[in-house]
Formats: C-alpha cells, structure tokens, sequence
C-alpha cells in the first residue's frame, strides 16, 4: 500500500511539474506574442503618424507656397481689374510681374513634387530667394538680409516659409498698403527673423490663430525653437522666431 501510495505520489508530482513546465511556457509564449502585438501596433503608429506628417509637410509647403504666388497674383489681377474699370490702360509691366507670379507658382509646385521646394531657395540660397519673393508681391516689402547668409536647409526652408507667409498674412489683416519690413540676422547661434508691419495691428493678448500663424509657429517648433507675436492697435505687428543656425548634432 505505501509502494502504491508513493508511485501515485511520483505520478502526480511529474505531472505538476509538467503542467508547471507547460504553464512556463505558456506564459513565456503569451509575453512574446503580446510583445509582437505591441511591436506592431507601434510599427503601425509610426506608419501612420509619418504619413500625416507627410500630408501636414505637405499642406504647408502648398500654403507657404505656390498658393501664397496664386494669391498675389489674384490680387494683382484685381488691381488691374480696378484700373480698367476707371478707364486707366493696364501697364504691361503689370501684367509681366502677374505672368511671372503664375510662373512661379507653377515652378514651386513642380519642384515640391520633385521634392526641392522652392527650387531658387535650393539652388541660390535663402537671401536670393527671399529677394525674388519680395520683388514678386504687389504689397512694399524691404529685405534687412546679410548676402553670405549661410544656414542648414532645414532652417534655411523653415525661415523662408516664415518670411513668405508673414508679409502674405501681414497683407490679408494689416491692409495691402501697409510695409513690411524682414530682418534676418544670425547671433548667438540663432537665426533671428524679425518681420513687422506698420498696418492695424490688433490687441495681441487675443492673438488670432489663423492657418497662417498657425503654420509659421510650426516651422519654428519643428526646430525647437519659439514663435511670438506681438501687435498693437493702430500701430502695427512684429512676428519674432529664433532658430538654430546649424542642426543638432
């Protein structure tokens, strides 16, 4: 009786010890599955969340830029539209710079399709192409901007989108009579832009979100760097950002 009884005893400890075994393993494979469920669903998230990075990169550089040239060109079209209508004789120099604004924007979208957008700012740098933004709006823009001014292109793309979008933006609330003034300067490390405008200004403890500085404090945060308003009534509005003038390393 106690040879069975120990046998039993042996039968059922192998046993456990086997269920043991085989709940280890079961636990062990149930870690690794949910380990791979979760390398998944963060591979999935990386997917999604760089394609609505791409679909953000790419609204904004479709905002920033050639609908910002299909803007001015509307609005020198207007202008023009005003003239004949006052019996004035549209001055073909006028109607040039709007042909070289439709142009431009042509051009932005073909490069941003190709990747390089805008292509002066590639090719020229970012002085050379704030200069031919400047000469192509109908609105008074004055350029403060060093020749030899070198930065990354990361920031050299993040500035010029800056530096279009607020002379753009100055002239949808400020009024197309207002100036606009860019300063570009490096110091300290910093790329610092300063663009004011001597238009209506606003009461900047409510500043406005709009698309547009909604997307120029994109720019700058994406280099880990500030955007600040400010504006006064009557007075006018000066957008400020610092970025870095070389990338992290």
């Amino acid at each position: 009786m106690i040879e069975h009884t120990a046998m039993f005893t042996a039968t059922v400890r192998d046993a456990n010890r086997g269920t043991s075994r085989l709940h280890l393993r079961t636990m062990a494979a149930n870690r690794d599955l949910a380990a791979r469920e979760e390398e998944l669903w963060l591979s999935r998230r990386r997917i999604v969340d760089v394609a609505d990075e791409q679909r953000r990169r790419i609204e904004r550089d479709i905002h920033d830029g050639a609908q910002q040239r299909l803007v001015s060109a509307s609005l020198q079209l207007q202008l023009a539209a005003v003239a004949a209508d006052a019996g004035e004789t549209i001055d073909r120099e006028q109607l040039d710079e709007i042909r070289l604004e439709l142009a431009a924007a042509v051009d932005q979208l073909r490069a941003l399709a190709s990747g390089v957008f805008p292509s002066i700012l590639a090719d020229q740098g970012l002085a050379k192409a704030l200069h031919s933004a400047a000469r192509l709006t109908p609105r008074t823009v004055e350029l403060d901007i060093p020749d030899d001014l070198r930065v990354n292109d990361s920031v050299a793309r993040s500035a010029c989108f800056i530096c279009v979008e607020a002379p753009q933006n100055s002239g949808k609330h400020a009024g197309l009579a207002a100036t606009v003034r860019v300063t570009l300067q490096c110091l300290d490390g910093k790329l610092q832009i300063r663009v004011s405008d001597d238009g209506a200004g606003f009461d900047s403890a409510g500043t406005p979100r709009t698309r547009g500085l909604l997307n120029m404090a994109d720019r700058a945060s994406a280099e880990g760097e500030t955007f600040e308003i400010s504006s006064v009534a009557g007075v006018g509005t000066t957008i400020a950002a610092d970025l870095p003038t070389a990338s992290p390393a």
